[in-house]
């Protein structure tokens, strides 16, 4: 068994138990000198300069398993020798989370890059800006962690083209890297017996920047084969430390789920976990690897604690769209197995109420089975309430009565298909984001806005192309007569099923 202990301005008895994982805050402000023992291994924590850079709200749940507390003691043992470290397995967030987890609870600051097939190298190391009509080098993640000691996080190894990651291979064996403007980045213990000799002056003027000792590269992906990508170049890989991060098992999964949703019923999870994990197996023969949706699993749960009584099949199928994937055979022989059924036909929205004291709007679905009975919980209407996150413009979500007073918009007719997708619409987004599918013509637009103007939200439009890179989506340039500007965009994304 793994254990934790917390000193340097806490209570030194105890392992990390949830209540107390919680009331960390009282330790990110301990005294100087505290460490972090994981184990037998010990980690000094550090003091951040720029706070906000540390991760929040990650680690609460890490001392309920001891997979990840395993994890959690190899990175520190790995920090505590000054090596990088390489976490592979399945595509999902568990690995990323560990690495914020393990961010969070040492104070660590972090720059964080998603790699894609469009990251060049510009984004790792410095990018060009003109400012005020002068051009002016700006320092990318890996730039700015080398320099400030903060941990670099790459996602999606797998996704980058080979020609990229190379460029980091001298900073991550030497901690040494020559900068676009000019200047070099040397190894602290280069760069410090410089100085000795030949003083802090020469030093600048010879254009060389100190790398710090704290400063940790950790690298994310997913093995190729069996999944799709690149497979990592071998230089760069003997860079790193590698550890698997494997999916939990049966009895950890049952575990953590069981202490997060107490509502639901043994039976019910008992069911869910088992169909997860013999998806994960009967998948490994599909092309594209295994499939794992473990991670997915508490948005099914959060839905269904407010609704006892929807489709758990249905919920499954929108974190795992076999339909789209083309593995409904085995989805469905999957769900018989473990009588996960279908037992809603459809559901609309019953009204809707602004609670903007919490920034939310209160909804009430209404939904009934093929025998017309009531499916949610035990209610004698039928009907069930949800808080879901509104937008800066709720006021306009009024009620009337047992119907809905919708606001009037002259390109949305209402049909028992639109408002039946509609609720389930609203009843994802209580879960966080969500991604609407459809063929060409058949609302998918009018929806969103629909759905936009009942929650308070507004609306920004990107149409994608195939030549689409991903920082048009969250960034746009254009020209003025001072400066190059940068501006950031949102936006809602929907899809054609290309089934």
């Amino acid at each position: 068994m793994v254990s934790w202990l917390w000193c340097g301005g806490l209570p030194a008895r105890a392992s990390l138990c949830p209540a107390y994982a919680c009331r960390r805050k009282s330790s990110y402000v301990g005294s100087e000198g505290g460490w972090l023992r994981i184990g037998k291994t010990r980690v000094r924590l550090s003091h951040p300069k720029r706070k906000e850079l540390v991760p929040q709200n990650y680690a609460c749940n890490i001392s309920h398993s001891q997979s990840w507390l395993s994890h959690m003691q190899w990175m520190a043992q790995k920090d505590a020798l000054g090596q990088d470290m390489f976490l592979v397995g399945p595509p999902g967030s568990l690995p990323r989370r560990l690495a914020f987890a393990y961010c969070e609870l040492t104070r660590r600051e972090m720059e964080y890059v998603s790699l894609s097939r469009d990251t060049t190298e510009t984004d790792l190391k410095q990018r060009r800006e003109i400012v005020a009509g002068t051009v002016h080098y700006v320092n990318q993640p890996a730039v700015e962690s080398a320099l400030e000691g903060r941990v670099l996080v790459l996602e999606g190894v797998e996704k980058a083209e080979r020609n990229v990651l190379p460029v980091l291979n001298n900073l991550l064996e030497n901690r040494e890297m020559q900068l676009d403007d000019g200047r070099l980045i040397v190894a602290p213990q280069r760069y410090d017996r410089l100085v000795e000799y030949d003083g802090e002056e020469m030093a600048r003027e010879w254009n060389l920047l100190r790398a710090s000792e704290r400063f940790r590269v950790i690298a994310i992906g997913a093995p190729v084969p069996p999944y799709r990508g690149n497979p990592l170049d071998p230089p760069l890989r003997s860079r790193f430390q590698a550890r698997s991060i494997q999916p939990l098992n049966y009895q950890e999964l049952s575990d953590l789920l069981s202490l997060q949703y107490p509502d639901i019923s043994h039976r019910n999870l008992s069911s869910l976990v088992q169909f997860v994990l013999t998806l994960r197996t009967v998948s490994t023969t599909l092309p594209g690897g295994p499939v794992d949706i473990s991670q997915q699993l508490h948005h099914v749960l959060e839905i269904l604690s407010d609704m006892p009584g929807i489709s758990v099949e249905e919920l499954l199928l929108k974190i795992y769209p076999a339909d789209l994937l083309g593995t409904m055979k085995t989805f469905r022989d999957t769900v018989e197995k473990f009588e996960v059924k279908e037992t809603t036909n459809k559901i609309h929205i019953h009204s809707l109420v602004p609670r903007t004291s919490q920034g939310k709007i209160e909804v009430e679905l209404h939904g009934t089975s093929p025998s017309k009975s009531n499916v949610f919980g035990d209610k004698s209407d039928g009907v069930s309430s949800l808080l879901v996150p509104c937008g800066p413009h709720p006021d306009g979500v009024t009620t009337n009565g047992q119907e809905q007073s919708l606001i009037e918009e002259s390109d949305y007719v209402p049909t028992e298909v639109h408002e039946d997708i509609l609720a389930r619409m609203i009843q994802s987004h209580k879960t966080g984001d969500f991604c609407l599918v459809g063929g060409k013509g058949t609302g998918k637009e009018t929806l969103v806005k629909r759905f936009a103007s009942l929650l308070g939200y507004e609306v920004e439009t990107v149409v994608l192309y195939q030549v689409t890179l991903c920082m048009s989506l969250s960034l746009c340039m254009y020209t003025c007569m001072l400066a190059l500007v940068e501006v950031q965009s949102w936006c809602i994304i929907t899809g054609h099923d290309i089934s």
